[in-house]
């Protein structure tokens, strides 16, 4: 299925294609999830990422589990990774 992902400008160069203001379509399997998409598009992993889903947040702890759909705009923005 196809989906709409945003991001920042210094990660646009991880979009397939030629990406028109820091987002493309991207396909991805049917039950993918956030973090399915961040690792499918091999995103730095010494970030955290802020998600959102057709503007709505996702917390961290559902980007795991939370589905996507066809046609739907994930947002994916970097965020330094704190010490816990």
């Amino acid at each position: 299925m196809k989906i709409t992902v945003h991001t920042v400008e210094w990660l646009s160069h991880h979009l397939p294609g030629q990406p028109s203001g820091h987002e493309a379509e991207v396909e991805v399997g049917e039950d993918a999830t956030p973090e399915d998409v961040i690792a499918q598009l091999a995103l730095p992993n010494d970030y955290q990422y802020l998600v959102e889903i057709d503007g709505a947040p996702v917390p961290h702890a559902e980007h795991r589990t939370r589905g996507l759909e066809a046609g739907q705009v994930l947002k994916i923005l970097p965020e330094p990774k704190v010490a816990r």
